[in-house]
């Protein structure tokens, strides 16, 4: 498991930038060929016109390996120029061949183990709310919020608390990172994390700028959610 901020700035990064993560400059031959290819990538796959990340921070071990869907059908890194659009099979890590599976308990929509790796979900243009882009509805085993540092501060939402702010999140309407943080002309300002451990232990962590009212993976917050995580910073030692 990589640190928590580490994670969440390649999860935040991905996201705003899109699929493709390189420092790789475009490099042409004089007929116009590309000479560089891209080989330094966040993970990502394409699976039925849906774009998943691969999870950093969530436990996997309580995780069942359902059907088989598909197989990696060609990895980007070091393959691809500049512009290339991903394609359904296209893994930017994962190595062809690589078995797809469904996750028990989860829709496909949401999640999907490539090898041994999960990946979740990044973008979905048919979800209208967080709940239809997170399959997690009843699967809830607790919240945590995290301070933005290097040794965060963890604390354990209270249980009503933890009720009322899962059944505002999943109501609010998914709008989408990029979306957000145009519309936003960025963000800044305070961050803190949002941690949701699922009865099998795994984990799905958000982003929140509390200034902004924002929360990846591309939502705006209520009044209601705000002010139940003010009321659980209020009470941080």
């Amino acid at each position: 498991m990589i640190p928590l901020k580490i994670a969440v700035v390649l999860v935040c990064f991905s996201l705003l930038l899109g699929n493709i993560q390189t420092q790789i400059k475009q490099d042409s031959d004089k007929n116009g060929n590309c000479v560089n290819k891209l080989s330094e990538y966040d993970g990502f796959i394409m699976w039925d016109s849906l774009e998943y990340g691969k999870s950093y921070h969530s436990e996997t071990n309580g995780l069942i390996r359902d059907l088989k869907v598909g197989e990696v059908r060609f990895t980007m890194a070091g393959m691809v120029c500049p512009g290339y659009q991903m394609k359904n099979g296209d893994a930017t890590l994962a190595p062809i061949g690589t078995p797809i599976y469904r996750v028990k308990g989860y829709s496909e929509k949401f999640r999907l183990l490539v090898g041994d790796d999960l990946y979740e979900v990044r973008h979905n243009p048919d979800a209208y709310s967080l709940g239809d882009l997170f399959d997690i509805k009843g699967k809830v085993f607790k919240v945590t919020l995290e301070t933005d540092e290097e040794n965060p501060i963890i604390k354990d939402f209270t249980d009503d608390a933890s009720k009322q702010f899962m059944e505002e999140l999943l109501k609010l309407k998914y709008v989408g990172f990029q979306q957000v943080y145009k519309s936003r002309g960025g963000l800044s300002g305070e961050k803190y994390f949002i941690r949701i451990y699922l009865q099998d232990r795994s984990s799905v962590l958000i982003s929140y700028w509390i200034d902004e009212n924002v929360l990846t993976p591309g939502v705006y917050g209520n009044e209601v959610t705000q002010n139940i995580v003010m009321s659980q910073i209020d009470s941080l030692p």
